[in-house]
């Protein structure tokens, strides 16, 4: 099997959040066991960037990122009000954040990237 490039994101913390758990996951899979990692290397390079919570900017940073590294795979974290975490099948193409943000803004609900399609 060809090497795969990962691009791996997570979130700072929000506005009114002491952190964001998205950051500390991707912090635990940073320090991964040295023999899984060895494992895991020989197939995957995995590039971690951490975003600014700040959805203004959003569509920039990603982006930039996938410019940088051109990845096979994406792997999109964040935390969506809660200190939990949950796998999801889809993805919306919908900006609503009912907590104010890094930047302190909130969003009713928009299209997030505007090129973008509705849903994947």
């Amino acid at each position: 099997m060809p090497p795969k490039n990962v691009l791996y994101t997570a979130f700072t913390a929000m506005d009114s959040w002491p952190s964001n758990t998205s950051e500390i996951l991707m912090q635990s899979f940073q320090e991964v066991p040295p023999g899984l990692s060895d494992a895991l290397a020989e197939d995957l390079t995995i590039n971690y960037v951490l975003f600014d919570a700040i959805a203004d900017s959003l569509e920039q940073q990603v982006a930039m990122a996938v410019g940088e590294y051109d990845p096979d795979i994406i792997l999109f974290t964040g935390s969506a009000r809660k200190a939990t975490l949950r796998l999801e099948r889809f993805a919306l193409n919908w900006l609503q954040i009912d907590q104010a943000d890094a930047a302190g803004a909130t969003y009713a609900g928009q299209k997030l990237f505007t090129a973008g399609p509705e849903a994947l």
